[in-house]
């Protein structure tokens, strides 16, 4: 995190839950062992960027807009039934982008940039123009 990154204009306690459910997604999707979730902030104009960035199996080209839609689930890939690929209920990203755009932010995800498998969330919140 770059050490004059300005304070960003949104509520704390809202950040701090985009953040668990990004990070909690992340390492429930990472090999065990050999599991790894990065945290990467820096600041583009007048907007924080925040990437969460994982290891994991990836989230399919086709499923990852829909995956912000509420009660929506990854289908695991290779078992042929269908099943959800978490536990979860489907809710904690639409949550997450309501929050972020809430903030005048975005939220998507993406491939990995660097090529390797796994998934890179990322999301903008705007920088405060308070000193």
């Amino acid at each position: 995190m770059p050490v004059d990154l300005p304070p960003v204009r949104a509520d704390g306690d809202r950040l701090i839950q985009v953040m668990i459910n990004l990070i909690s997604n992340a390492e429930k999707f990472c090999p065990k062992p050999g599991g790894r979730v990065e945290v990467v902030v820096h600041h583009e104009g007048d907007m924080a960027r925040i990437a969460v960035i994982d290891n994991g199996p990836g989230i399919p080209e086709a499923d990852r807009q829909a995956i912000f839609d509420k009660f929506y689930q990854v289908k695991e890939r290779g078992m042929g039934d269908g099943n959800p690929l978490g536990t979860g209920t489907g809710l904690g990203l639409a949550i997450s982008e309501r929050i972020v755009s809430q903030f005048g932010g975005r939220i998507c995800v993406v491939a990995r940039a660097d090529g390797k498998s796994g998934s890179e969330f990322t999301f903008t919140v705007p920088l405060s123009t308070r000193k």
